[in-house]
């Protein structure tokens, strides 16, 4: 179990910092950093500020009760390029060494850097400190982006055993619903994973994926309203490219929760494609008509159980396609869209098909796994198309295996 840092220790610290010997302060707590010993608040947020201000940004150092005048004489403040980059490198190194919910948290203190660093405990959540005006200098909301990401994960690496992977600390920057049921507002989370998606870096590419990779967890939970997540997703994927869906797909691991959604996502798109959006043949009749949601959405929702009846089961029930709809799905014939429809057809399938291999056994369809439907697929994926011929010849050597 962490304790608390000793008092000679923050106070080392401290001294360094109040005085601007911040390298000298971030080293004495790289010395100090230990599995068993929580870092203190104050130091992770002035940690954070640095992370993400730039040494063009100026402060200046006054006295807040001074007078006009002697406050326009404030001393000018800087922070130097290798205070950032070794502030950035120790935060990744507490991500490694500490527990996520010790690096959670704030407090306040003094000094030039703490007082402006007040403005991370004010954010309203993470995502406000990584979008333009949450940081001086957008390039530097990658490596603030990738700590709160390692949070994320190692967070998520210990949910209970028994349970399905999710990290309540990325639930907590998620806006809850007044009426306390899953919530849905998912704008800011998803903002910043298709801004990382559409760069040209592939690292930073890559930090989109695993954001992503950590939505699509939380989203298989009662927490989070599944199918409005997905229908998000659709929206903000409709109108990029093939390039982007494709990066997408290929950056998912052929987990069954994974495969879950990249099902529902296919599923989602070309419903949507052949105009039939409200259309439930492979939907289970629902018990009880969903409330009324804040925002309207085209997708079939899924009855909402109280977090109170469902409080032992946090995996959400997320119910599969029949074969005989997925066989309908990949026969529809394209046409011109941002996103190619055989593509969109081929993973559907090969997603499902990989699915059923891993799923429980209540809830395989043994026709597909048999290859019973394998004729009607001869001529899906777009036909007579090269592109749909070419997915049409990967897809029977999968089922067929």
């Amino acid at each position: 179990m962490e304790m608390p840092g000793s008092n000679a220790a923050k106070f080392v610290t401290e001294v360094e910092m109040n005085y601007n010997q911040y390298e000298a302060g971030i080293s004495v707590l790289d010395q100090l950093r230990s599995p068993l010993r929580r870092p203190k608040a104050s130091h992770i947020r002035q940690l954070l500020y640095m992370a993400l201000y730039p040494p063009s940004f100026q402060i200046n150092e006054v006295d807040i009760t001074a007078s006009p005048s002697k406050i326009k004489q404030g001393v000018p403040f800087r922070l130097k390029t290798t205070a950032i980059r070794s502030a950035q490198r120790l935060l990744l190194s507490f991500a490694l060494t500490n527990t996520p919910k010790g690096l959670f948290r704030t407090v306040m203190t003094d000094s030039v850097l703490a007082r402006d660093s007040q403005c991370i405990t004010r954010s309203k959540n993470c995502w406000s400190l990584l979008k333009p005006g949450g940081s001086k200098r957008p390039k530097n909301a990658w490596p603030t982006l990738e700590w709160f990401i390692s949070i994320f994960e190692k967070d998520e690496s210990m949910t209970e055993v028994g349970q399905p992977p999710f990290s309540e600390l990325l639930l907590s920057q998620i806006p809850p619903t007044r009426d306390g049921k899953a919530r849905w507002e998912l704008s800011a989370p998803l903002d910043v994973v298709f801004c990382c998606l559409q760069q040209r870096n592939d690292n930073y590419r890559k930090l989109g994926a695993r954001l992503m990779a950590l939505l699509i967890n939380l989203s298989l939970t009662i927490h989070l309203d599944h199918s409005i997540f997905v229908s998000s997703v659709f929206s903000r994927l409709s109108t990029t490219s093939t390039d982007l869906f494709v990066y997408l797909m290929l950056s998912i691991t052929p987990s069954p929760s994974m495969l879950r959604f990249k099902v529902s996502l296919c599923q989602h798109f070309l419903r949507n494609h052949d105009g039939h959006v409200s259309n439930i043949l492979a939907r289970p009749k629902p018990q009880a008509r969903a409330p009324p949601r804040p925002r309207g959405s085209n997708a079939t929702t899924l009855s909402e159980p109280t977090p109170e009846a469902t409080a032992h089961r946090v995996a959400r029930k997320i119910v599969l396609p029949s074969a005989k709809e997925i066989t309908r799905l990949a026969s529809l014939k394209p046409t011109p869209s941002s996103v190619s429809i055989p593509r969109i057809q081929f993973e559907l399938v090969q997603a499902y098909t990989l699915l059923q291999r891993q799923c429980a056994e209540e809830e395989r369809d043994q026709d597909w796994l048999s290859g019973f439907y394998r004729d009607n697929l001869t001529g899906a994926f777009g036909g007579a198309c090269e592109e749909g011929r070419q997915f049409g010849q990967v897809l029977q050597t999968l089922i067929e295996a």
